[in-house]
Formats: C-alpha cells, sequence, structure tokens
C-alpha cells in the first residue's frame, strides 16, 4: 500500500496533542478554571458517557440510542458440545457435526447454529448460507485463513451472523492482494470478510486482517462490535458497515489507504450513520477516519486519529463523550450533504457539528471544524491548534457558531476566522492579533487580581484566538499571549479584541 507511517514531524505533534490534552483533564496544570474563590481548579470532563446511558433518549442526531445493541450481540457464550466443527488443515477441511458441506477448500455453512472454526487454511474459505431467519455463530479459536480469490469469510445469507473470537485466541483472515474472482453475479465480494446480511464481532480474543486487494470488513446491512481485538491492513477501506456501524466495545488499530470506519447508504433516511459508545481506537489512513452518509455520534471511548486527510465526516456530527484526538492534513471535523466526499460551502440548514461532552482535540492543516450548518459547542472540552494558512479558520461555518457550555480554546490564522455568534449564551472571547505568535507560546486570560480562568499553549503559529469557558463573566480581563497583554471588556456575549476586531 501507498501509505505511510507518521513521520518524525507528525510523531512530534502527537506528543503535543497529548499535551494540549491534558489540558482538559490534568490534574496538575494544563487547562485551568478558576473557582469563586481564586484557586486553580481542572475542568471536569464526563467522558463515560455511553455504556451506562446506553438506554437514554436520543440526541440531536435523532438515532434511538436504546435501540443499538442487543443482549444477543453481547452474548460470547457458546456450548462446545452443540457447536458443529470446521477444522482447518492447511490443504483441506474436516468437518463434524450437522448442517455442513466441503468441496475442496470451501466449507459451506447451510444450517442455523453455531460452528468452531481452528487451524489454518492455505487457500480457502468459509461460506454462510442460510435462510434469511436463521442466526449463525462463528467461533474463531486459533483460525488462519488465506484465500487468494475470494473472501476468507463470505455471508451469502442469513438473518444475522455473530463472530465470536474465543478467550485468548489469536485469528487471522488474509487475501493476497489478487483481484477477486466474482462467482455471484448479484454481489461484487471486495472484502476479506463480506457479508449481505447483519453481522455482529463479539468476545476476547484478537483478530488481524489483510486486505491486500481491497477492503478489511464490510457488511451491506448493519455492521456491530461488542468485544475482541483488531488489527487491521487495507489497500482500500477498513471497516465498513453500509446500514450502520455500531461499536461498544473492542481495540482497533486501523491502517488504510482508504477511510478506516465507513458507513455509506445515502439512499435510505436513518440509514448510513455510525454510533460508537465505547472502544479504544488507533486510525490512520490517506482519506477520512471515520466518514457517515448520515450521522456520527461519539458518546465513549478513546478515538486517536495519527493521520488523515479529513478527520471525522458526516451529514451531522455529535459528540457526547469520549476522548477525540484528530490530526488532519484538511478538515478536522466536516458536516455537509456531500458526506462521504469533501464539503463544499454551501449553507444547508441541516447539517451541524456538536460538541456537547468528551475531550476533543483537533490539529489541522484546514478547517478546525467545517460545517455547512451549524457549529453547536454545548458541554466538554475542545480544543484547535490550526491551521496557519489564512485559506483556512479554526471553526468555520455556513451558519451560527453558538456556544452555550463547556471550555472551547482556538488557535488559528486570521484570514478566515469567524467568532461565536451573539445568540451565545455563554461569553467568548475573540482576538485577532497583530502578529503572528509562534507555536509553544502560553496564551492564558485571567480576572482581576490574577485569577486564571483559562490557559493553554497552542503548538502551530496563529494570529487569532478564541477562548470560552463558564467562568467568564462580565468585567475586565487580562488576556497574556507571551509578551502581548491585552485588557478585555467581556460585557457582551463575544467581546473581541486586537487589531481588525469589531
Amino acid at each position: 500500500m501507498a501509505i505511510k507511517k507518521p513521520t518524525v514531524l507528525i510523531s512530534i505533534v502527537l506528543v503535543l496533542c497529548l499535551l494540549v490534552l491534558t489540558a482538559c483533564s490534568a490534574p496538575d496544570g494544563g487547562q485551568k478554571n478558576s473557582g469563586g474563590d481564586g484557586e486553580k481548579k481542572t475542568v471536569q470532563i464526563d467522558t463515560a458517557a455511553g455504556t451506562e446511558e446506553s438506554g437514554s433518549a436520543a440526541g440531536s442526531s435523532g438515532l434511538d440510542y436504546s435501540a443499538m445493541f442487543t443482549e444477543r450481540d453481547m452474548r460470547t457464550s457458546w456450548s462446545a458440545g452443540a457447536a458443529s466443527k470446521i477444522l482447518l488443515e492447511e490443504e483441506k477441511i474436516r468437518t463434524r457435526g450437522e448442517g455442513l458441506s466441503v468441496s475442496g477448500g470451501t466449507a459451506v455453512i447451510e444450517s442455523g447454529g453455531t460452528y468452531y472454526i481452528s487451524g489454518t487454511l492455505a487457500d480457502g474459505q468459509i461460506i454462510v448460507d442460510v435462510s434469511d431467519k436463521e442466526k449463525v455463530q462463528l467461533v474463531l479459536d486459533g483460525a488462519g485463513i488465506t484465500c487468494s480469490s475470494s473472501a476468507c469469510i463470505l455471508v451469502k445469507s442469513a438473518d444475522k451472523v455473530f463472530v465470536t473470537l474465543a478467550d485468548g485466541s489469536e485469528n487471522v483472515l488474509s487475501d493476497t492482494g489478487d483481484e477477486y474472482v466474482q462467482s455471484d453475479e448479484s454481489m461484487n465480494v471486495d472484502a476479506v470478510v463480506f457479508s449481505k446480511s447483519d453481522i455482529v464481532f463479539n468476545g476476547t480474543g484478537s483478530l488481524t486482517v489483510e486486505a491486500g486487494y481491497h477492503d478489511a470488513i464490510v457488511s451491506k446491512d448493519d455492521l456491530k462490535f461488542t468485544g475482541g481485538s483488531y488489527e487491521i491492513n487495507a489497500a482500500d477501506k477498513g471497516i465498513v458497515g453500509k446500514d450502520s456501524l455500531r461499536i461498544r466495545d473492542g481495540a482497533f488499530k486501523i491502517v488504510s489507504e482508504d477511510d478506516c470506519l465507513v458507513s455509506n447508504n445515502d439512499e435510505k433516511a436513518g440509514k448510513g450513520y455510525i454510533y460508537v459508545e465505547g472502544g479504544d481506537f488507533s486510525l490512520e489512513t490517506g482519506d477520512g477516519a471515520v466518514r457517515a452518509a448520515g450521522a456520527v455520534v461519539i458518546r465513549g471511548g478513546k478515538i486517536d486519529i495519527l493521520q488523515s486527510y479529513e478527520g471525522i465526516e458526516g451529514h451531522t456530527v455529535d459528540i457526547e463523550g469520549g476522548t477525540v484526538s484528530i490530526v488532519s492534513a484538511d478538515d478536522g471535523f466536516n458536516a455537509s450533504t456531500d458526506a462521504p466526499g469533501v464539503g463544499g460551502n454551501e449553507v444547508e440548514t441541516t447539517c451541524h457539528i456538536r460538541v456537547a461532552g468528551g475531550s476533543v482535540y483537533v490539529n489541522a492543516g484546514g478547517d478546525g471544524l467545517d460545517s455547512n450548518g451549524t457549529i453547536l459547542m454545548e458541554g466538554g472540552c475542545l480544543i484547535v491548534d490550526g491551521p496557519e494558512n489564512d485559506g483556512n479558520s479554526a471553526l468555520d461555518a455556513g451558519m451560527d457558531i453558538v456556544v452555550s457550555g463547556g471550555t472551547l480554546l482556538t488557535a488559528g490564522s486570521s484570514g478566515l476566522a469567524k467568532a461565536p455568534s451573539e445568540k451565545s449564551p455563554q461569553k467568548s472571547v475573540f482576538y485577532l492579533s497583530p502578529q503572528k505568535i509562534p507555536g509553544g507560546t502560553e496564551v492564558e486570560l485571567s480576572r482581576a487580581g490574577g485569577k486564571v480562568v483559562c490557559s493553554f499553549t497552542p503548538s502551530k503559529t496563529w494570529s487569532c484566538l478564541i477562548l470560552s469557558d463558564p467562568g467568564i463573566k462580565e468585567g475586565t480581563y487580562t488576556l497574556r499571549a507571551g509578551d502581548q497583554q491585552i485588557q478585555v471588556e467581556t460585557g457582551s456575549a463575544v467581546s473581541s479584541a486586537g487589531e481588525g476586531s469589531k
């Protein structure tokens, strides 16, 4: 694959990202919020949203959070005595039990039930072809499958398939990088795991997927993960759930030439969404890291986007919890009707990027947040580092930028800088510097008497700041940036200061 690992420069930036992220939660420094007695205190961020609240009402995305996962999706138990066995022995397959047929290097599952798979297959595949009313559980326990001409696991028909990674097991699925042979005109198989039906991955084992031809894991219906550890290398896309991609838990390390996490049904209302309420993610891509045709909702987990062209894209994007860190060559977040894909600048009233909880850091070469509709800051902590060029800005919205809660700290260029709306219930400071300030310069906003409200240290050169925090009240404040010191009166919703301010 052409994708490269992050350069030394990006590695250095990532270290800075982590340092800045501590500004949202570190107990001994970073971004600070002062109490009534002037004592410096850290901002308290709720990053646990998700598991405890999975039955709560939907947010502004319109999705029903209580219907995301069933009890069966999370069940990893199985009966060894009742399961049929698929034993892989390099050049051949042996089976025990009912519901199976074998032809050469292919095992076909023909009836619902549980199937235990172990051993190594040099060139072959497992096919699930049951009625659309039957469920199948595949238990992978030290299974290694290579297929030179098609998917290693191919689900042609089923009501639902559960892939359970057995406790402590290490499993590997890979193709050879050769173009797949299409034996069925009704579907274009293009992934190492390819399913036409709903498919759920769970368990506590690990799965490595090497996709040298195209995608790694694809479902043309709903795709869910409720546990397991996954390492994915893909010549094209990493994980694709056409109707939806839902993740409750798991560890994911994905390196892909194209998008990492995708849901791309743009034909049906309420489909094409990505929902994350837990998990640990390390994502590197030459394109979009998280990309949905519909909504993106993140309510928990830890998402590190180490390398991307655009970080997180959707028609709407809602961050309600968790920790998100993004390094992007272009926009960090993008909300448009064109997603998946790079959105334009047209105003779209239905689009929004909303931060209502959690801790978010963006290091962007383009816009930090780019919404064709609104940007809504309601809670949590959002830090934007960049851009440095005047063709982009830290916050870019076709409509209003409304701040009603949380801590917002941005540093970027001033050419297209846009301030929060006067409609914002929470006060903000918008500062345009008369000169460019080098990265590594601490920014600090304090009240009379030196009581610090908030502070952070941008890693890149900047000439525009936006600072907002619940601690900013009406009065006189001092903004310090290196050797610059500016007095700011915070009487209105947005207080502008510096060269070119109105």
